[in-house]
């Protein structure tokens, strides 16, 4: 009896085993991935000057293959600006002017795993890349032009941008296999060793 209740149980086992399907493996199989880091170089200003639209930011932007086993063979490069303001009954706002490509690195010029990328980024190269853009600032008058109906008195022909602005450079990254890569869990922007998400600057006085 107990030989015959083992057999049924080893062809339970059997059968249970024949059918097993991985697809339904609730443990999945992680893809390798890249990341980025921006850093600012040691003779890079911290922020935009008022006024000055000729220096630039300097940034080594390097790519990471931690496990080495895929190749970035093009970087998105894009900039988002920002403007703090007051709006009609006197409150902290935030206009959000956008994000836009400022350029894209292809071909020999991309780095290799883990060397730099050196990029200068100037107040001009922004003004151009954002010559259009538009905002609704509550008032009443609709969409304006940021540059020539300004918010504020103070941003000008000459003082294209003024200290309630922001910026910051953020990074898209294409693999040899195709894949894309342009956002991160918050633990390797926050977290991870020899990666972030973003360069972030301002504008002073």
């Amino acid at each position: 009896m107990k030989f015959t209740l083992y057999i049924a149980l080893m062809a339970i086992l059997v059968v249970f085993s024949a059918c097993e399907d991985a697809s339904l493996n609730p443990i999945k199989t992680y893809e390798t991935a890249v990341h980025g880091q921006g850093l600012l170089t040691a003779d890079s200003p911290k922020g935009f000057k008022e006024g000055d639209l000729t220096t630039p930011m300097k940034i080594n932007l390097a790519w990471r293959s931690i496990d080495g086993l895929n190749t970035v063979t093009k970087m998105d490069l894009f900039i988002t600006w920002n403007e703090a303001y007051l709006d009609n009954d006197k409150n902290p706002r935030v206009a959000a002017l956008g994000t836009r490509k400022l350029k894209t690195v292809e071909g020999g010029t991309v780095p290799a795993n883990n060397a730099n990328l050196l990029l200068n980024i100037s107040p001009t190269d922004i003004a151009t890349l954002f010559s259009d853009v538009q905002f609704d600032y509550g008032d009443g008058k609709g969409k304006v032009s940021v540059f020539s109906a300004p918010k504020k008195p103070n941003r000008t022909a000459t003082t294209k941008f003024i200290s309630d602005d922001s910026f910051s450079l953020s990074w898209g990254l294409t693999t040899a296999d195709g894949r894309y890569f342009d956002s991160w869990s918050p633990a390797v922007c926050a977290e991870l060793v020899g990666a972030n998400c973003s360069v972030a600057w301002k504008v002073t006085k």
